[in-house]
Parts: C-alpha cells; structure tokens; sequence
C-alpha cells in the first residue's frame, strides 16, 4: 500500500499530504524510528483521514467538489499568511506528521484516552488518588503539537462563538 500525495493539483485517489520519506525524516529529527514499510503508510493515510474528518470547520473553501481531500481550498489564510489554491499549507502537513507519529506510538486518535488529573492524594500506610472525573465519566483535554496544528487552519481555532443578544 503506498500512499498518493495530493501536492494542491487534486490528483486522482490522493490519501496523504505528505510522503513516506517525508513522514520518516520527520520522525527521525523527533529521535522517532518509523520503518520504510508499510505500517508507516497506514498510519499517514488514517492520519489524514482524520484532519479531513474536520473539513466542515476548516478556513477557506475546496477547490472541486469531487475532490478526494479536504485540501487544497480557496481562501485559506493560516497564521496571517494566505495560501493558494493549488498549495498544501505546511501546518496541515506538519499536522498529519504528527498525528501519525501518535499513531505510530499506540494512540487511537479517533477515541484518545482522557487525561486524568489527581484531585486528590492520600499517603497513611497506602496510597489514595482520586482523580477528578472518576465517578462522572468527564474528559479532561488533551493538548498536543498535533492538536494545536490542528486548530491552527480550523475557523476560529476550532473554538465556537456565541452571539450575545441584549435583552
């Protein structure tokens, strides 16, 4: 299974914005080894797959309907730079690199495991933590490289607004 790079062209049955060489060198500057196999394929494509899952709130608009991608798009303007219409903007590539590196290492990126934060610790003879949402099921965020790149081409930085209506 090797991977199709859409480079901004729309090209035909893309899945990747970026390619196995491209994945592996990144990992390698992150002290990360990701073989030249094809495990390394699987995890860039089910990466893009879910930067794409996010399409509806992302900046600008796509280029062709029956794209195969979520990118390239029209108007697209990310940290104040505007992007053409046939570029793949680096932060989606950067993106997709590390998310497929959490892959890489274990993590479900479609159902991530909450983040527990101790609320309590008790030390008399035995340890107790208690950690907040234990009983209730809340899930904590969960911050990292790949999120904040995420956020970086979502409209408002994939944060929702509420219109205030004066009374």
């Amino acid at each position: 299974m090797a991977v199709t790079v859409e480079d901004g062209s729309i090209v035909t049955g893309a899945d990747s914005y970026v390619s196995r060489a491209d994945y592996i060198t990144y990992a390698a500057s992150l002290g990360v080894t990701v073989a030249d196999d094809e495990d390394a394929d699987a995890e860039l494509v089910e990466a893009s797959q879910f930067i794409d899952s996010f399409e509806r709130s992302m900046v600008g608009k796509k280029t062709d309907r029956d794209q195969p991608m979520a990118f390239p798009r029209y108007d697209v303007v990310i940290e104040d730079y505007y992007w053409d219409s046939d570029e793949i903007p680096r932060q989606v590539e950067l993106c997709q690199m590390a998310y497929a590196l959490q892959i890489h290492q274990g993590v479900d990126i479609f159902n991530p495991e909450p983040v527990r934060t101790a609320k309590r610790e008790k030390v008399e003879g035995a340890v107790e933590v208690e950690y907040f949402g234990q009983d209730s099921g809340v899930k904590l965020s969960r911050n990292s490289r790949a999120e904040a790149l995420l956020h970086s081409f979502l409209v408002n930085q994939g944060l929702y607004s509420i219109t205030a209506v004066r009374a």
